[in-house]
């Protein structure tokens, strides 16, 4: 009772809400699927839909550019010839992460779950381009010998900028607010075997990111990593418009409803 409270705040009715979970959990006891039961269960609409949705969500996550953040932040930070770099980037991105993320867990039931993740992914998307830009100017013709490091000087600030932005925006959004979404809209009956599929997914396309990176970066040169993964937020941003519902506020049934 007081979680909920603290979630939803004074002036909802958590009484109600408590007795139509209570409800809920008490019937889904009494009608426990099978395996088969629950793999004919996804042939259903309010099922498969909803699933597919936290699937998409999630590869837009991943696709977002925070493993080209992650990876080319240290490098940034040499540039602007800072004393230990990957002591420095590993600081600024953690501690950016963990204040971000604490205030976007106290926004999402204040803004939405929807204009919190369309805010975040906009934002990326904008410092992506930034960053973008910031790559393709220390190449040349923009960055020459014996001038490059004077070049670099004046665009480190930029990077710098991006990535912390950047990482202010992930951390607030796209970052943890999927997770509570796929949780939300998954009907508590196949949530197990569905939030399952959908974290299996998530974790396949770390392993794959993380190990071609580096060697998309070296086919499209950073900027077109950058750029590119700017283009994916540009399009999640239309995705989560478009097919995300909002569910602050709403109860399980009305979540499922939404579905049907």
């Amino acid at each position: 009772h007081e979680v909920l409270v603290w979630l939803r705040g004074n002036q909802y009715d958590v009484d109600k809400e408590l007795q139509e979970i209570s409800q809920q959990l008490e019937s889904e006891s009494k009608t426990k699927l099978s395996f088969s039961q629950t793999i004919k269960e996804f042939k259903k609409k309010s099922v498969f839909y909803p699933v597919i949705i936290a699937i998409f969500l999630m590869v837009i996550q991943q696709f977002s550019g925070i493993a080209a953040i992650l990876f080319n932040a240290e490098d940034v930070f040499k540039s602007a010839k800072i004393k230990s770099p990957a002591l420095v980037s590993s600081l600024t991105i953690g501690g950016t992460h963990v204040v971000a993320t604490f205030f976007g867990t106290l926004l999402a039931d204040v803004a939405g779950r929807r204009i919190l993740l369309i805010t975040s992914t906009t934002i990326m998307c904008l410092n992506l381009t930034s960053m973008g830009t910031y790559e393709y100017l220390n190449e040349e013709p923009y960055c020459r010998p014996p001038d490059d490091s004077k070049c670099k000087s004046h665009l480190y600030p930029m990077a710098i900028a991006s990535i912390a932005c950047f990482t202010v925006g992930f951390s607030v959004g796209l970052g943890g607010l999927p997770w509570i979404v796929t949780a939300e809209i998954v009907p508590l009956r196949v949530r197990g075997f569905g939030v399952g599929i959908v974290t299996f997914i998530n974790w396949a396309f770390v392993i794959v990111i993380t190990g071609l990176f580096r060697n998309y970066e070296d086919a499209v040169h950073p900027w077109g990593a950058f750029w590119s993964f700017g283009v994916v937020c540009f399009f999640g941003v239309i995705y989560i418009a478009l097919f995300i519902p909002e569910t602050k506020g709403k109860s399980l049934e009305e979540i499922e409803h939404i579905f049907q």
